[in-house]
């Protein structure tokens, strides 16, 4: 169903949908809706915040795996030391916001 207002009032039409083509070619789309998503939703949130929309937020940066103002990543790098032991540098940066 499509809803929207138009300047003659409220629109509403029904659309038959079908499940699609679930291929390689438009494997992006989901991260290109999650991105707009989030990217909507903090919008929002800086006109009223909401502990709801911020949960919204994590949920979908943590399933999308895409930066947040609620998630970040922490890049590990693995090298190999003398007689085969493993040695590990860890990269955090930290994005420190003002409350």
């Amino acid at each position: 169903m499509i809803r929207g207002h138009v300047a003659s009032g409220a629109f509403e039409q029904p659309i038959e949908m079908s499940a699609g083509n679930n291929s390689p070619e438009n494997g992006a789309l989901r991260y290109l809706w999650a991105r707009h998503r989030i990217m909507r939703l903090a919008d929002m949130n800086k006109l009223a915040p909401s502990d709801e929309r911020v949960k919204e937020v994590t949920t979908l940066g943590l399933t999308y795996n895409l930066m947040t103002d609620y998630t970040s990543f922490v890049a590990v790098d693995t090298v190999s030391g003398p007689m085969g032991r493993r040695w590990s540098r860890y990269a955090s940066p930290c994005r420190c916001r003002k409350a």
